[in-house]
């Protein structure tokens, strides 16, 4: 019985180290309060969404890339939106063909509006329109 006692005392000990620093004023609370990502989908187009400097956007949209169509971003201001490294392919399966996700992660950077467009077509074909579009509206605020 007492075995299990030092067992949870440990547990304690190991949750308390890894908790973060206590904040001394409200000022500090206020500042290093984080956000949580915003997440995106093809049911959000249309959509205006509102963010603050710092906070990420993912965008995630179905896809398949065996079809030789992508999507990929035609039209945000990055002075205020900034696409955070390459967007991420996930086949929903292994099965040959599969489609999936790609997802695309934003940071909002500068206050302000944007519109944030999206495109899924073939790049290697030229002059046809895509075969599917993404938009939403994105307010910064500060």
């Amino acid at each position: 019985m007492k075995s299990w006692r030092w067992v949870l005392a440990g547990v304690w000990l190991m949750l308390a180290a890894c908790a973060p620093e206590p904040l001394i004023s409200m000022g500090a609370a206020a500042e290093s309060e984080e956000v949580a990502a915003v997440m995106l989908t093809e049911e959000n187009d249309g959509d205006e969404i509102a963010l603050r400097v710092g906070q990420e956007v993912h965008v995630l949209l179905t896809g398949n890339l065996t079809t030789g169509y992508t999507w990929e971003t035609r039209d945000v201001d990055a002075a205020r939106l900034h696409l955070t490294g390459e967007p991420e392919y996930t086949a929903a399966s292994d099965a040959l063909g599969s489609g999936g996700t790609f997802n695309f992660t934003f940071t909002a950077v500068a206050p302000g509006e944007t519109e944030l467009t999206l495109i899924y077509h073939r790049s290697f074909e030229q002059d046809v329109p895509p075969k599917r579009t993404f938009s939403v509206k994105v307010v910064i605020e500060g």
